[in-house]
């Protein structure tokens, strides 16, 4: 009986690996450098006024422009006469302790999700806290 041939490994499939796995530590390595710059410039601008609040971003002041936030006596009246949605953002935990009366609870984390099953035609209200 002979042995059957065997045929001699081809290389490219080994570069091709060798190429993905160095491909795959630069990216990694590189948002490693990336994530570790970011703090250290926050920590500076901290640490130069300790005893100062700092002001919000200019973007958290467009966003609040951009939400409109209504009284708790607002909130009561649109509620009672059924005009709007009211939506509770907190965790499962809050929730159950305490809620207002009426609300639908959607932990922040799933609110993207429900989006498609919330009603249509109500202005929606969420509260946190």
């Amino acid at each position: 009986m002979s042995k059957p041939e065997s045929k001699p490994l081809s290389i490219v499939p080994l570069i091709a690996g060798a190429v993905a796995v160095a491909a795959l530590l630069g990216f990694a390595f590189w948002r490693m450098s990336a994530k570790t710059t970011a703090p250290a410039a926050t920590t500076e601008t901290t640490a130069a006024a300790p005893a100062q609040q700092q002001p919000p971003a200019a973007d958290e002041e467009a966003a609040k422009a951009l939400v409109p936030r209504i009284s708790v006596d607002v909130l009561r009246d649109r509620l009672a006469k059924n005009e709007i949605t009211l939506i509770d953002v907190r965790d499962a935990d809050s929730y159950l302790q305490a809620h207002i009366p009426g609300a639908m609870h959607i932990p922040l984390a799933r609110v993207d999700g429900e989006i498609p099953y919330l009603p249509k035609g109500k202005p929606i209200v969420t509260y946190c806290t």
